[in-house]
């Protein structure tokens, strides 16, 4: 048997966390606590001159009283938890006493996305280029920051000490936080450089310029992404026809288009009103659609009017490879269809309202 060495500082863990062991491997640290994570109570980020790790208690509770600043000595081991992830799983947890607080190392964005930098509090500066709501746990925000052609991705949770989301895009900010990395994110692969800020570790720099000035949205069926210029947004105006969801409406526009449009927030227009909405396009085989929008309420152009026609359509017109319930036209993305079918289910009760199959011509939908 060969016996494993014992870990004594922080960057051996997080070098140790990067591998899959093939046996645990035990540490023994100390180190200066930086992060108290706000949700779980059985993690934390630790840092010592060497670099930052993570920390996990298992199933020991942290000492009453943990916070940032504070002197801490861990021991356990590194293994494989039950989800394939490498962590650490600590047996014990001692708090030696307090010390000055870390100051943050400021890096560039461009830094930031080395690995070596991984745990480290730090302190970056940038434009945030997109922020938006994490569709599973809406008390986190997530956002891009960009400092020239460099980007990295954010989370904060979300309280009554961070600003505005609809001031926060475009804005240049100075943020504090933990960096991620240390693995990828389960279900967004991109997040897996991201950096952990506190509401309260989030200062504006400059304020957001208007975003209701972004360049006006032509067509979204014929959309092209920009090349270059200041707006990953697009701006259009039109009537609500439809209101669901605390943030989904779909949008006629002056143009001549109905649209799909997910508010950034839950703050929904009334159905029938006029609005401008500036958005994120998105064009994909599924749907066209405007994302992470804001919008205001305006006056309709003059001679406008909305396009409210029914279009008769068959299950074969809808469904783009003649089977798949996924696989929809876009092009019929947005109107008001009229189907004929026999009801194959009804379920009133189907997720957020009801839901009937309907079988037309061997298809089904």
């Amino acid at each position: 048997t060969i016996a494993v060495s014992t870990l004594t500082n922080c960057l051996a863990v997080t070098e140790a966390l990067q591998t899959v062991p093939s046996s645990p491997i035990p540490f023994d640290i100390r180190a200066t606590v930086t992060v108290v994570e706000p949700i779980s109570q059985f993690a934390v980020v630790v840092q010592d001159e060497t670099g930052a790790t993570w920390l996990n208690s298992g199933s020991i509770p942290l000492p009453a009283g943990l916070r940032a600043g504070m002197l801490v000595r861990a021991t356990g081991k590194i293994c494989i938890w039950r989800d394939k992830r490498t962590v650490t799983d600590c047996k014990t947890f001692e708090i030696l006493g307090e010390v000055a607080p870390l100051q943050p190392t400021g890096l560039t964005v461009r830094e930031a996305n080395d690995p070596r930098h991984a745990a480290r509090l730090v302190r970056l500066s940038g434009q945030i280029r997109d922020l938006w709501i994490d569709d599973t746990d809406p008390r986190f925000a997530h956002f891009v920051l960009a400092d020239g052609t460099d980007s990295i991705f954010g989370s904060v949770l979300r309280s009554d000490d961070l600003p505005d989301l609809n001031t926060l895009i475009g804005a240049e900010i100075t943020v504090c936080g933990t960096l991620g990395g240390r693995r990828r994110h389960p279900t967004r692969p991109y997040m897996s450089a991201e950096i952990n800020v506190s509401p309260v570790d989030i200062a504006v720099v400059r304020k957001a310029e208007d975003l209701f000035a972004a360049p006006t949205l032509e067509s979204l069926a014929k959309f092209r992404p920009h090349t270059s210029g200041a707006y990953l947004h697009c701006r259009t105006r039109g009537q609500v026809l439809a209101a669901w969801n605390k943030r989904r409406i779909l949008l006629s526009t002056e143009r001549g288009e109905n649209i799909m449009v997910s508010l950034l927030e839950e703050t929904l227009p009334v159905v029938g009103t006029r609005i401008e909405v500036v958005g994120i396009p998105v064009v994909n085989p599924y749907r066209a659609s405007l994302v992470r929008a804001i919008w205001r309420q305006t006056k309709p152009a003059a001679g406008a009017t909305p396009t409210e026609e029914t279009i008769g359509a068959s299950l074969a017109d809808i469904l783009t490879d003649g089977k798949s319930r996924r696989m929809f036209n876009i092009m019929l993305h947005g109107l008001t269809l009229r189907i004929t079918g026999e009801v194959r289910n009804f379920d009133p009760t189907g997720r957020s309202d009801g839901q009937i199959l309907i079988s037309q011509d061997g298809l089904l939908l």
